[in-house]
């Protein structure tokens, strides 16, 4: 015993001289000096028994090799059953890898990819079926044909009905994508840094910049701006600024998502409709209906009755326009002339002002006829007229003689006229000098344009130009010569859709069957684009006696079928059954002396009552107001002041064609009469095409479908959203995959992490008042990063900060004492 006391006291007094002579050490160098010396000690052998040369071979195992058997020495013993006690009385454990992290990193994956996946396949199409409109091309078992199921519009529509459930559930896996995305990607953060610091011997890693990663710093916009105005040194490390990127990656999807994703509601297919009967120019060359002798000149009859009844402002359902008309703009009271009265009345259009209209057309349809989800087509013609002044020489000559010409002349002379009404001579001559045997018409669904020209000859002897009865002196208001030039473009167009917008299609150059695929429903069932057909089959009924030049006979001409829409004009005004022609031939029966000139006089603010229409004289004014000033319009009457003398009722009507009480006698296509001649050939135009009604073969399809929500995005937020989303989800899982399987001292950088450091710092961080970290600078010059202080040796490694040996995941390190559950 007195041996074991001097050796102690020579040992305590050696290590007290060598501490004195040393320089002095931190605490830390301290007390892993004081944990040597009693280590030292308690290796120290018994006196009599030689030290232990570490440098010699473990005896059993060099005995083995040599084949000779030596006997354990006494101290060989003695100090593995040291060694063995004291790893028995210290709780050891390996450091141990946790994966759990990377399974919620791998289902926060799938969850932020299927729910991102979903919406871009929604955008393009449907999940429950194959797509979102029509398709005639597809049949399936399931769909039925053009995407139709053949079990009813519920069926039909239930498939979209089942897609929005998808969009639902897809908008509710990115939203719990968007909430776990920080916190998750946090979470790896701080259980990837632990693997960060222990793999990081020998460097410069302090304790301050532990702490930011304890506080999970990337997290901080505190430390963002430390960091950003020069504090990185003292704060951040390569890991706090790939965990900040990561974060941030990660934070800015949700609000990318949001920008780029928008949800709308569109129409999906319900059920089709068919609309029969509707005309095609084909129908007008069918055989049967062009053989018909009762059906030849219904045309002009009907064209005649519609003039006659049409006025400018009442709206025109089939009368279209290829372009919006802009009602917004501010316009003056004198402007309400010169725009479509459908901005004022908010009606439709109107034949107000014809010639101003965008690319006014006639089609069966009403204007705006829209077909929904599916495409189709149907027939427009438009026809515009030109009127001008020609010179005598300009005229055409002998026109009656001309083959297969329109000429008529009707004509009085006058000299005893009335006192009362003071009309002389007059005469009218109308002349269509071209070939009209020949139908302008084509059998053919491409587009067709054609050239009419009418010829008036007006003469007045001494007409009453005003209301004040002046006597007109200047030639130009006796009358002249006139052409009328109306030019006619026949073809189909698209009619309005959700696919254009709502707004009709161009007139189209070629046919539109076969024009457009699954979304167009079949149309046609007479297969026809010959451009001969036309010709070959209007001289079925071709005649060819001449016309005589001094009769308004136009016998033959009523009999041709398929007559341009200028010809339909001219016998509808000037032919058999028009308004002169029947006066001429029966001046009697239109003569209306019901009152005697005393009965007049006796009561003459009685105007009479209306007894006609006149054909042409309503398409003359500008609206409701503005009249054509003369006693035929708005309509005849019963007034012996106004109609006891047909000639003045004819000259009213001729004074018509080339004078106006609006405009004058302007030449221009804006006037009064080029506008009435323009509509006129809208309502001759009409006649033809709805004459073979019960003969129509074009159909029509359509379906307005029902709101179903879907999502929209742009190709470029497709692939940017896709782009960094599969980034962010690379970088995290490549993370998550390097914190799994790096073996761990702990769990993660947390509380309970940082409250083991500082148990091991008690000498250098004390608890005591520190407001904030950086008033306390040690924290700068202690090392933060871990490793194994036993430098490897011995059974039991230990945890120490700036040790500079790598902790190994198959070497016990001292631990926490365990509690038995």
């Amino acid at each position: 015993m007195e041996y074991d006391r001097l050796i102690a006291q020579h040992s305590s007094d050696g290590a007290e001289q060598d501490r004195a002579q040393r320089p002095p050490m931190s605490p830390i160098e301290d007390r892993i000096s004081v944990l040597s010396s009693e280590e030292e000690k308690q290796r120290r052998p018994l006196p009599g028994v030689p030290p232990e040369d570490s440098t010699t071979p473990f005896k059993e195992h060099e005995s083995l090799t040599s084949g000779v058997h030596e006997p354990n020495t006494p101290t060989t013993v003695q100090a593995t059953a040291h060694q063995e006690e004291e790893k028995a009385r210290t709780p050891t454990a390996k450091l141990r890898r946790s994966g759990y992290i990377l399974l919620f990193v791998l289902l926060y994956s799938v969850l932020a990819v299927l729910a991102w996946t979903i919406l871009c396949i929604l955008t393009k199409r449907p999940l429950t079926t194959k797509h979102y409109g029509v398709d005639f091309d597809t049949t399936d078992g399931t769909v039925g044909t053009g995407g139709y199921s053949w079990r009813g519009p519920w069926a039909t529509h239930s498939l979209y009905t089942k897609n929005e459930v998808w969009l639902q559930a897809a908008q509710v896996m990115r939203s719990i994508a968007a909430v776990l995305t920080i916190p998750l990607t946090s979470a790896v953060c701080s259980k990837a840094a632990v693997a960060f610091l222990q793999q990081r011997t020998n460097s410069n890693i302090s304790l301050r910049q532990v702490m930011v990663l304890a506080d999970r710093g990337w997290t901080d916009p505190i430390i963002y701006f430390k960091m950003l105005v020069g504090g990185f040194k003292r704060y951040g490390t390569m890991f706090l600024l790939g965990a900040t990127i990561l974060n941030i990656f990660g934070g800015v999807l949700a609000p990318l998502q949001a920008y780029f994703v928008t949800i709308d509601t569109i129409k999906t297919p319900r059920w089709p409709s068919l609309l029969a009967y509707v005309a095609d120019i084909a129908d007008q060359f069918d055989p049967e209906y062009m053989e018909r002798p009762s059906g030849d000149n219904l045309i002009t009859v009907l064209a005649r009755s519609a003039m006659a009844s049409a006025d400018v402002i009442s709206p025109q359902s089939r009368l279209w326009t290829g372009e919006s008309i802009n009602c917004t703009q501010t316009l003056k009271k004198a402007d309400f002339s010169v725009i479509p009265l459908s901005c004022i009345y908010g009606a439709g259009n109107t034949f107000t002002n014809f010639t101003e209209l965008p690319d006014p057309f006639l089609a069966q349809l009403p204007s705006g006829y829209s077909t929904g989800l599916i495409r189709q087509y149907i027939p427009r013609i438009n026809s515009t007229a030109h009127r001008e002044i020609v010179t005598e020489a300009s005229f055409p000559t002998d026109c009656g003689r001309l083959p297969g010409a329109f000429y008529v002349r009707y004509g009085s002379i006058n000299p005893g006229s009335s006192a009362l009404t003071g009309w002389g001579n007059w005469s009218l001559e109308a002349c269509m000098p071209a070939n009209l045997s020949t139908s302008p018409w084509r059998a053919t669904r491409k587009r067709q344009d054609f050239t009419e020209e009418l010829y008036l000859n007006i003469s007045l002897g001494d007409p009453y130009l005003t209301y004040e009865n002046t006597i007109a002196t200047d030639a130009t208001e006796q009358g002249g010569l006139f052409k009328i030039t109306l030019r006619t473009t026949a073809g189909f167009f698209e009619l309005p859709n959700y696919r254009n917008g709502q707004r009709p299609g161009k007139l189209l150059d070629d046919s539109p069957v076969g024009l457009c695929r699954g979304n167009c429903a079949h149309q046609a069932n007479i297969p026809v684009d010959n451009p001969n057909a036309s010709a070959e089959r209007s001289n079925v009924r071709r005649a060819n006696e001449d016309i005589s030049v001094i009769s308004s006979s136009s016998l033959v001409l009523e009999q041709l079928p398929n007559r341009g829409p200028l010809s339909t004009i001219a016998l509808a005004l000037f032919g058999t059954g028009s308004f002169i022609a029947e006066r001429i031939a029966n001046p009697d029966g239109f003569v209306y002396p019901n009152r005697t000139q005393e009965e007049l006089r006796a009561n003459p603010n009685s105007y009479g009552a209306c007894v006609g229409q006149v054909p042409f004289m309503s398409l003359l004014r500008t609206d409701a107001t503005y009249q054509t000033s003369n006693y035929l319009e708005p309509c005849l009457k019963n007034d012996v002041s106004n109609h006891d003398d047909i000639q003045h009722q004819i000259v009213d009507f001729v004074q018509a064609l080339y004078y106006n009480y609006y405009d004058g006698y302007e030449i221009n296509d804006n006037s009064r009469i080029t506008n009435a001649f323009t509509a006129a050939a809208f309502l001759a135009n009409e006649a033809w095409l709805l004459s073979t009604s019960g003969s129509h073969t074009w159909k029509v399809t359509y379906d307005m479908g029902a709101d179903t929500t879907v999502p929209v995005l742009s190709t470029t937020g497709l692939f940017t959203v896709s782009i960094l989303l599969g980034l962010f989800l690379v970088a995290l899982l490549t993370l998550a995959a390097y914190s799994a399987w790096a073996p761990r001292w702990t769990d993660q950088l947390d509380s309970f992490a940082m409250l083991r450091l500082g148990a091991s710092l008690a000498e250098d961080i004390q608890l005591k008042i520190a407001h904030t970290a950086g008033d306390v600078s040690a924290l700068d010059k202690l090392p933060g990063w871990i490793g194994d202080k036993t430098d490897g040796e011995g059974p039991v490694g230990e945890l120490g900060m700036g040790a500079q040996r790598r902790l190994a995941a198959t070497r016990d390190y001292a631990a926490c004492g365990f509690e038995s559950k």
